[in-house]
């Protein structure tokens, strides 16, 4: 199906796909309506214990966030070119929280991330992109300072 829209005289035509998987659909549900409405909708087809059953057997682990990885392969990039200990200023960002071994925590976590991040060439570009806007953000400030957080800012 495609859309035609006059703009300055020149035609643009935009083709609308149609949903290909289950995600496609969901995600389509989810953009309409919302999540509420989704789950609504559910538990009018199945009852709470067909619902409970299918989730648990979900894995319990929240699956890899590539965004939060690729933000704080950034921020190593960000350190290292501030002279910085990537762990330290991660620790400085995230604070102690409690943890014994906060350090060790934050190198563990980036590890992982740059693992994640190595094996996506779009995920390395994105990284490196990020690192740099913030290091051209933060000429003539204090690099400790001048990036608040690596977790994703909620809309």
């Amino acid at each position: 199906m495609a859309n035609k829209d006059d703009v300055d005289g020149g035609d643009i035509v935009v083709e609308v796909l149609s949903p290909v998987a289950a995600d496609d659909y969901v995600a389509q549900a989810l953009e309409a309506v919302g999540l509420d409405e989704v789950i609504r909708s559910l538990r009018k087809i199945h009852t709470a214990q067909e619902i409970k059953k299918s989730l648990s057997k979900l894995q319990h682990k929240e699956p890899v966030n590539e965004l939060l990885h690729v933000r704080r392969v950034a921020l190593d990039f960000y350190a290292k070119e501030h002279s910085l200990t990537t762990s330290s200023l991660m620790v400085e960002i995230e604070g102690l929280r409690g943890r014994t071994d906060a350090h060790g925590a934050e190198r563990e976590k980036l590890r992982k991330a740059k693992e994640v991040v190595s094996k996506d060439l779009n995920l390395r570009i994105g990284a490196k992109t990020l690192a740099d806007q913030w290091i051209a953000g933060s000429k003539g400030k204090d690099p400790r300072t001048y990036i608040k957080s690596v977790k994703l800012l909620r809309v």
